[in-house]
């Protein structure tokens, strides 16, 4: 399985990037912040195609996995990203399960699955 799950949309970029949010609410996360980095690198006069970084979190899911383990707070908050490649708009994150193997912890793999779940459901509703 690919470590990094994305789909392509039809929709524009800041439709997409809309759709996240109201998808990621709707699944009982909420956004937390939206990084623009395009923006964030023009003000350095470095151009990139758009690219918008939503840092999502579940309060209930937090609380489970630093329960299970504090240092999983590095990989906190889940990340979802929406950007323009190749005349296309992907929405993309990073499987929680792959991130869950830096971990020698049963209980933290079958956590990530639920949280997968979860984030896969955001995108696909969002496209």
């Amino acid at each position: 399985m690919e470590p990094i799950y994305s789909v392509t949309t039809t929709k524009s970029f800041e439709e997409a990037v809309k759709s996240v949010g109201e998808q990621t609410e709707a699944n009982g996360f909420r956004v937390l912040y939206v990084h623009d980095v395009q923006e964030t690198l023009a003000e350095k006069n470095f151009k990139i195609q758009p690219l918008k970084i939503l840092e999502v979190c579940n309060a209930k899911f937090a609380s489970n996995a630093l329960e299970i383990d504090l240092v999983v707070s590095l990989l906190m908050p889940c990340k979802i990203n929406v950007y323009s490649e190749e005349g296309k708009i992907i929405i993309s994150t990073i499987r929680p399960t792959s991130l869950a193997t830096i971990f020698n912890k049963q209980e933290l793999r079958s956590f990530a699955e639920d949280v997968e779940k979860v984030l896969i459901s955001i995108i696909d509703q969002s496209k």
